[in-house]
Formats: structure tokens, C-alpha cells, sequence
């Protein structure tokens, strides 16, 4: 059985936080912003939630390898919000893990959206 990664590989506005809630100045291209504890505490609540939904949509793909999906089927299929799906979606293509393979018309809603898969990477030895 392989292993899953779950932790993201970009870092995010919180991983850079230090302390006070200043953004540590080795993390490039953000702002130093302060935040309150309130926010850091929220934040730390809500990412091992984050962290399952990537897992559990990678445990899917990772199942079902030569299938394409809509993103409403991975709703019904996961049973998490399309906005939980959207975001979950959107970093595993910034990971490279699942790709766009077309555009198709979803018989669902009728309206042009697209296709995902997992991207099947081979490990050939040269």
C-alpha cells in the first residue's frame, strides 16, 4: 500500500506565522500582517480538517486511477460541500496530482465543466 502525502508542499499564510502573528521574513512574496489569536486558534482548528479532506479525496483517486470525474461527482462521491471540493481540487492540480483531461458537458447541470483524473506517473528506470 503506498503512502499518502498530506501535508501541503506551498506554504501557507499560517505555516510562516510566527509567535505574534507576524509573517517571518523568509517566507517570499507575503505581507507581514498581524492576526489575532483568535484567528491563529480558528486556523489551527480548521486545518487537520483540511488536511482529511485532501487525504480522503486522494484515497478516491487513488482508488479509481482510470476514471474521469466532475468535480459534482467527487461531491456526491466524498459527501463534502462543492466549496470544500473546489478548494481540495484546486491544490492537488497545484501538486500535480490529478490533471484537467478536457472539457465535457456535465449531464447533471447541463453546463460545460471539466474533467479531472489522477495523473498516472510512470517510474520506469532508465
Amino acid at each position: 500500500m503506498s503512502t499518502l502525502q498530506l501535508t501541503p508542499s506551498v506554504p501557507t499564510l499560517f505555516d510562516c506565522m510566527g509567535d505574534e502573528g507576524a509573517i517571518i521574513s523568509n517566507c517570499k512574496g507575503m505581507k507581514k500582517i498581524r492576526t489575532t489569536t483568535t484567528q491563529r486558534e480558528a486556523y489551527a482548528r480548521v486545518q487537520p480538517t483540511r488536511l482529511s479532506e485532501r487525504a480522503l479525496a486522494l484515497r478516491f483517486f487513488h482508488d479509481h486511477p482510470n476514471e474521469y470525474y466532475f468535480r459534482h461527482d467527487l461531491q456526491n462521491a466524498l459527501g463534502l460541500p462543492i466549496n470544500h471540493i473546489t478548494r481540495v481540487v484546486r491544490d492537488l492540480l497545484d501538486d500535480g496530482v490529478i490533471e484537467v483531461c478536457g472539457m465535457s458537458i456535465n449531464p447533471v447541470s447541463g453546463r460545460l465543466n471539466e474533467l479531472i483524473h489522477f495523473k498516472v506517473v510512470s517510474h520506469e528506470r532508465t
